[in-house]
């Protein structure tokens, strides 16, 4: 389950974690931030690899775009692809909204 060998460009993928970040290539600074909250839909771009982040799994990025047009990047844990989503929304209605 992992949206980077899962999810093709062009692709809706729905975040999993409230995350902040900055616009894709910009250094992070507090003021130029914009809030992720879960649920919300973006567009995969693209994904690569963190060299300053030692933890493997921690240094997979998803390059993604809002629906304004501009890109960001985030870890690869903050995602999972629209069809996992609709799985999961499926047993959390089945098992708990009874």
């Amino acid at each position: 389950m992992s949206v980077i060998s899962e999810a093709q460009v062009g692709d809706k993928i729905v975040v999993i974690a409230d995350f902040v970040a900055c616009k894709y290539g910009e250094q992070f600074e507090w003021g130029c931030e914009r809030e992720f909250q879960i649920g919300e839909l973006v567009e995969y771009e693209d994904c690569f690899k963190d060299s300053k982040v030692s933890q493997d799994h921690l240094s997979w990025q998803v390059k993604f775009k809002t629906t304004s047009g501009d890109s960001y990047n985030a870890v690869q844990l903050n995602f999972i692809t629209i069809d996992e989503w609709g799985s999961i929304v499926t047993k959390v209605n089945e098992q708990f909204m009874k």
